[in-house]
């Protein structure tokens, strides 16, 4: 008999794997995403991201654009998102770039598997999801905006994260802090990824997950739970 678990692995395992067969120019290193934003916008901000990283110091001002620029005020350099920290301090600003969305579309595809699977969806379904949510229009068209991909890329980790905080703490679970913990690491994470607008629409839509949801498939205890979950954080 087929293990239940080792196909649910199987599932997450592909989706993770995906980006980097889809876009095995990138993988390799033979290619780059490189046009529109990413040349005006994304690619300076992250070379001076890079060059101050590896002089171990902050992004604070650069004389390479413009007259000047304040480039730690621009939130599209990302410069607190730790993801950053380890590419752009590794790798030519352009490689990191363009592994930074790689990354983040099989970031996308395990969060919506592991979603989906927390509110019932058999693997089949779940795979779908998660396959569906990385591999759409919006986030193909976001290919140049990476800021964008990055942030949307959130979305389905806190939705995720809070049912497994609902469930240990309906179970009265000793990890019911970390899962709190987790919750509210990816509700904050989005902020630094350099697109706040996205990031306060993944908020929103995490409210509406969490207050109502609780309603729909959980009992008026959890909708409860969901106002003073919202309190502690707020």
């Amino acid at each position: 008999m087929t293990d239940p678990r080792r196909i649910n692995f199987l599932a997450l395992a592909f989706l993770i794997v995906l980006p980097f067969v889809f876009f095995w120019q990138i993988t390799l290193a033979q290619g780059v995403w490189f046009g529109n934003d990413i040349v005006r916008t994304y690619y300076p901000l992250g070379a001076e991201l890079a060059r101050a990283l590896n002089a171990g110091r902050i992004p604070l001002w650069t004389n390479g654009m413009y007259g000047g620029f304040p480039i730690l005020a621009d939130a599209q350099i990302a410069a607190l998102y730790p993801v950053n920290w380890f590419l752009f301090r590794l790798l030519p600003a352009h490689f990191a770039l363009s592994y930074s969305m790689i990354l983040h579309l099989a970031w996308a595809a395990a969060g919506m598997f592991l979603l989906a699977r927390a509110l019932g969806l058999r693997t089949a379904g779940a795979f779908l999801a998660g396959f569906v949510f990385a591999f759409n229009g919006f986030m193909f068209a976001r290919l140049e905006h990476t800021t964008v991909l990055v942030t949307s890329s959130w979305l389905p980790w806190s939705p995720f994260l809070y049912e497994q905080f609902q469930r240990a703490r309906a179970k009265k679970n000793k990890r019911t802090g970390i899962w709190f913990a987790l919750t509210t690491l990816a509700l904050g994470a989005p902020f630094l990824t350099g697109f706040p607008q996205v990031a306060f629409m993944n908020v929103l839509t995490f409210g509406l997950f969490a207050f109502f949801g609780a309603w729909l498939w959980h009992s008026p205890n959890a909708g409860r739970a969901s106002v003073k979950f919202f309190a502690a954080v707020l």
